[in-house]
């Protein structure tokens, strides 16, 4: 099922809209742990900016509404690149006739009529809607009614509605990102829809590569399964907020590290050294001191272009089975000794990094301090650290 991604330039909002539906995983050619895919169907699909608006949700208009939206000779043209206003929940209307369903059914299938700004908490997808009739109802009576009818709690967490069971889980309401991330992330904007169980580490190296930006997760935080959700025009912050409240992570429950040019989610109480390197840097004036230092786009577990469609993975690849393609992307030879081919390498994507910066995202992923890299001859091999006395 394809996706559509809008671009407004390098220093306009970019807005991104993305598909992972739970069914979807079974219909995509998707990836088994440890498996490389040799052919795959991705969910983003960048595209360019249209009269209909590429890259938010698509929602039905009324002949009227068309008519109204059609340009006119003497209309003054739109710049391109012009931000467009932020979607507020209690701006949209819903229309809806429907018998019972699912919620993460109903969430889905009125995102993709009508968009609006909806996070359900995983574990309450399932939950069964009552029958409900609804006409030009407003965006917040619509949520409500989802709460009321599945025995859920409802709240406003800014831009956005947030479904969660009880007050067992009030504590996610108090997540918040402000001040944590790069300033810029308030300024870039998305519409995103995403199918309940979606690992969060697809989630980040979809926006990332979409977006242009490094966010990565230790395997604790990675590994964790969003729910179902809808935004439509808001702000990356408040996008990685949704995901993480979606997912149950305590707001008490990770650190965030911020690079220059990167974001990485680390499990609370988690020390992070500068670097994982070992030993000496490389040489001054060879190409690996070079290469450490220079800007580069990685993908893992295999090299997708910016923006293009990104595959589904179902869990993490051994970092034996990377290694080619690390080495290709980062311009010199990467091996693993021992049984650090043995590691589990999540799925990422990392934009304007130096090689240095990844590979220290890499093995940050790990949730032990016992694996590193050196520098070997005109390469790098991570390995485990060796006792020292």
């Amino acid at each position: 099922m394809p996706a559509h991604a809008r671009f407004a330039g390098r220093h306009g909002p970019a807005v991104l809209f993305l598909l992972v539906a739970a069914g979807l995983l079974a219909s995509c050619a998707t990836v088994p742990k440890n498996d490389v895919p040799q052919g795959f169907a991705g969910v983003v699909i960048p595209g360019t900016e249209t009269a209909a608006g590429a890259g938010a949700p698509p929602r039905h208009t009324s002949k009227a509404e068309r008519a109204e939206k059609t340009p006119q000779r003497t209309s003054k043209p739109k710049k391109a690149g012009t931000p467009r206003r932020a979607t507020a929940p209690r701006k949209t209307t819903v229309t809806l006739a429907q018998g019972e369903r699912s919620l993460f059914e109903t969430i889905r299938s009125v995102g993709k009529s009508f968009g609006g700004n909806l996070v359900a908490m995983r574990g309450i997808g399932q939950k069964i809607v009552p029958p409900l009739s609804l006409h030009k109802t407003p965006y917040r009576r619509y949520a409500e009614a989802l709460a009321r009818g599945t025995g859920v709690m409802l709240h406003r967490a800014g831009p956005y509605y947030f479904l969660y069971p009880d007050e067992r889980y009030a504590p996610l309401l108090d997540l918040s990102l402000a001040g944590q991330l790069p300033p810029r992330y308030d300024e870039m904007r998305l519409s995103l829809a995403l199918g309940d169980g979606t690992r969060l580490f697809n989630a980040l190296a979809m926006i990332s590569n979409s977006l242009g930006v490094s966010l990565v997760a230790d395997n604790a935080v990675a590994d964790a399964r969003c729910g179902e959700m809808v935004l439509t025009d808001v702000s990356l912050r408040v996008c990685l907020e949704a995901l993480l409240q979606s997912a149950r992570i305590q707001p008490g429950g990770i650190t965030v590290h911020r690079g220059t040019s990167y974001v990485f989610f680390a499990m609370r109480g988690r020390t992070r050294p500068d670097t994982y390197l070992i030993g000496p840097e490389p040489a001054p004036g060879t190409p690996l001191a070079e290469a450490f230092v220079r800007e580069t786009h990685l993908a893992m577990p295999r090299r997708v272009p910016r923006g293009a469609a990104m595959p589904v993975y179902e869990g993490a690849v051994s970092l034996g089975g990377v290694l080619n393609a690390l080495s290709s992307q980062l311009g010199f030879p990467v091996e693993a000794r021992g049984d650090a081919a043995q590691l589990p390498v999540n799925p990422f994507v990392l934009h304007g990094v130096s090689a240095r910066e990844a590979l220290d995202l890499l093995v940050g992923q790990w949730l032990t301090d016992e694996y590193g890299y050196s520098v070997e001859g005109a390469g790098v091999v991570i390995h485990a650290v060796q006792p020292t006395g």
